[in-house]
C-alpha cells in the first residue's frame, strides 16, 4: 500500500477546515467514519469523487465541488486533522496543489458486488423512484438508481448502458448512464407518446446487489 494511504496526518493548513470556534466536546458524532490508517484501496471516479475501501468495508467518498479537486494519476492522500475520516469540515483529500474536504462519506457495497457487465444484462425493470431493477444471465440482479431529472424511464421499451469508464461495466461511475433508444412502439408511428428527451442520457447516480425476490416490476427482456 503506498505511504500516502497508511495513515492520517496533520497536514499544514488542514485545520483552517475546522470551524474556528467548534466545540469538539459538543459536536455531533457523524454517522459514518472510519479510520484513516485503515484505507486499503483508493480509485479516484472523477476529481470530486472516489471509492475507499476501509476498515474492512467500502465507502464513496464525495468532495467539495468548489474545490479544484484531485487530477488523473495524481497521488492522494485522504486525511484528518481530528483523527477518523468523517463528513465533518476536518477530513480532507489532499494533494500536491489541493486540500479538497470531503462533503459526504456513503457506506456503498465492494466493487464485485456492485458492478456488473452490460453484455450479461438479460432484462430489466422500471420501478418507483427513477429506479431500474437490472436482471443478469445467471440469475444475478442490480438495482440501479438514476438522476432524478430523468422521469422519462417509465415509458422507455428499450435501452442502452454506456460505461463511463469505457471497460463494459457499470458500477455508477460517473459518465455511466441509460440512454433510451427507439422500440417497436415508437418505430410503428406512436411516436407522439415519446419526446426527444426520451431518449438523452440519464446519469447512473449508484448501482446496488438486489435480492433475487426482491420487489420489482414483470422484467423485459433485452435490456441492452
Amino acid at each position: 500500500m503506498p505511504a500516502l494511504l497508511r495513515a492520517a496526518v496533520a497536514v499544514v493548513g488542514l485545520m483552517a477546515l475546522a470551524p474556528a470556534h467548534a466545540d469538539t466536546a459538543a459536536q455531533a458524532t457523524p454517522s459514518t467514519c472510519f479510520p484513516a490508517a485503515s484505507i486499503t484501496a483508493l480509485t479516484v471516479l472523477d476529481p470530486h469523487a472516489m471509492d475507499v475501501a476501509a476498515d474492512g468495508r467500502f465507502y464513496r467518498l464525495d468532495l467539495d465541488p468548489t474545490c479544484a479537486g484531485v487530477k488523473p494519476g495524481e497521488a492522494v492522500q485522504i486525511a484528518s486533522s481530528a483523527g477518523p475520516i468523517c463528513a465533518d469540515g476536518r477530513s480532507a483529500a489532499v494533494t500536491a496543489a489541493a486540500i479538497c474536504p470531503v462533503q459526504a462519506v456513503r457506506p456503498t457495497s465492494s466493487p464485485a458486488d456492485r458492478c456488473f457487465r452490460i453484455r450479461d444484462v438479460r432484462g430489466f425493470a422500471v420501478m418507483r423512484g427513477e429506479k431500474v431493477a437490472i436482471t443478469l444471465r445467471g440469475g444475478g440482479k442490480r438495482l440501479v438508481q438514476v438522476d432524478t431529472a430523468c422521469p422519462q424511464l417509465d415509458r422507455l421499451e428499450e435501452f442502452d448502458l454506456v460505461s463511463g469508464a469505457r471497460d463494459g461495466r457499470i458500477c455508477g461511475h460517473p459518465q455511466d448512464a441509460i440512454i433510451g433508444r427507439p422500440g417497436e412502439a415508437y418505430l410503428s408511428g406512436m411516436a407522439k407518446q415519446f419526446t426527444v428527451n426520451d431518449f438523452r442520457p440519464c446519469r447512473i447516480m449508484s448501482v446496488e446487489p438486489m435480492a433475487a425476490n426482491g420487489e420489482e416490476e414483470h422484467d423485459r427482456d433485452g435490456g441492452h
